[in-house]
């Protein structure tokens, strides 16, 4: 919810935030179907990638980019913590393991 916008972009499409705080969205390559074809089920582990490239962040599960969010609004977060997502309103165990942080300018 950067800077109160609730959904930054959504599954299967590219979200452009511009300078006037509105969005626009266009589906990515893939269809939804095949995107969500690419998580594993309950019980298995996924692996999740968040690559943050200025105002770009692109967000893939398993090798597929399932979103990707370009940020020119003046309410974009440039810096601050890194936050682990987890949605409420149902009874859920949630597992992280094996995080790791890597900046873009090495190897």
């Amino acid at each position: 919810m950067a800077g109160g916008r609730g959904i930054m972009s959504k599954v299967g499409f590219r979200t452009t935030w511009n300078a006037d705080k509105q969005r626009s969205e266009e589906p990515l390559a893939k269809k939804d179907a095949e995107i969500r074809a690419a998580i594993r089920p309950v019980g298995e582990w996924n692996e999740a990638v968040v690559v943050a490239d200025g105002r770009r962040i692109t967000y893939s599960i398993n090798g597929q980019v399932t979103t990707e969010m370009i940020d020119d609004s003046p309410k974009a977060c440039k810096d601050g913590v890194i936050g682990l997502q987890m949605h409420g309103g149902y009874t859920m165990t949630l597992q992280f393991k094996d995080i790791a942080i890597r900046f873009l300018d090495q190897p």
